[in-house]
């Protein structure tokens, strides 16, 4: 295939996924990656679902969407990796990572659709780097079961081809945080293997099982919001007057059937 039309339809099938994905009100902001590139984010909330949702495209093409489920106290990562034609990799591949997430995380959906910005051109960094998340699955989410965990994992993560990951340590904070019974919720995923396995890009042999290995950011969210002082009626009071921004590094490890499904670690 033509590398144009190959980017061309790669431009298409995202613009696509973006009208899927957003919902009603949309914040775009542009942002200074931890790498030093400048994406353009989108934050859009959906208050009657209690969701929001975040988006940005890399300089790579690679596609990252969060979706932020208050209702399951879950967070839903979405990654679209693009692999190149000439070097016999994928068109396109999908991971998935549900994790659990506390509220102070993340500010609310009502928040969100008040979000504002003076000047839309201003290049934003986040305020505050958060710890580097480090996670090894050992579950994956069944689509056909996932609502049990949340609405949003099958239509988010249709085209995972059952690569949606998650740990039993986030199931059990889930079960604890929502009231949901955790055998309910495990029954909602399968074990995945927990034999050593060797690192995808150490494999020796392309049909053997291995170890993948994924790192995505998230450089600029509206994690908290802001108080400030002031006197009202001669008494000191506190009022909202605007957000705390973080950003984040999410590292997963999960084991492949052989290295080709992890085609960037080799």
């Amino acid at each position: 295939m033509d590398r144009k039309l190959h980017k061309r339809i790669i431009i298409i099938f995202n613009a696509w996924l973006l009208l899927v994905t957003l919902t009603q009100g949309e914040f775009l902001v542009n942002v200074r990656t931890e790498a030093g590139n400048i994406v353009k984010e989108s934050i859009s909330e959906d208050i009657a679902q209690s969701r929001v949702t975040l988006e940005y495209e890399d300089w790579d093409l690679t596609t990252v969407t969060q979706v932020v489920d208050f209702r399951a106290s879950l967070n839903i990562f979405r990654i679209i990796l693009y692999g190149e034609i000439e070097l016999n990799q994928p068109t396109a591949q999908v991971l998935c990572f549900v994790t659990n997430f506390s509220r102070s995380e993340f500010i609310e959906p009502d928040a969100v659709s008040k979000l504002r910005q003076k000047n839309q051109d201003a290049i934003r960094t986040s305020e505050n780097k958060m710890e580097t998340r480090f996670a090894t699955a050992d579950l994956a989410v069944d689509i056909d079961l996932s609502d049990a965990l949340s609405l949003h994992i099958s239509d988010l993560c249709s085209m995972s081809k059952g690569a949606i990951y998650t740990t039993k340590m986030d199931i059990d904070k889930m079960a604890k945080d929502t009231g949901k019974d955790y055998d309910t919720l495990l029954a909602a995923t399968r074990p995945l293997t927990t034999i050593p396995l060797p690192d995808c890009n150490k494999s020796h042999s392309s049909m053997e099982q291995c170890m993948c290995h994924y790192q995505f950011n998230i450089d600029w969210y509206p994690c908290n919001l802001r108080y400030c002082k002031g006197v009202v009626a001669n008494k000191p009071t506190s009022y909202k007057c605007g957000i705390k921004t973080c950003s984040q590094s999410h590292s997963y490890q999960f084991p492949v059937e052989n290295r080709m499904r992890c085609w960037w670690m080799v």
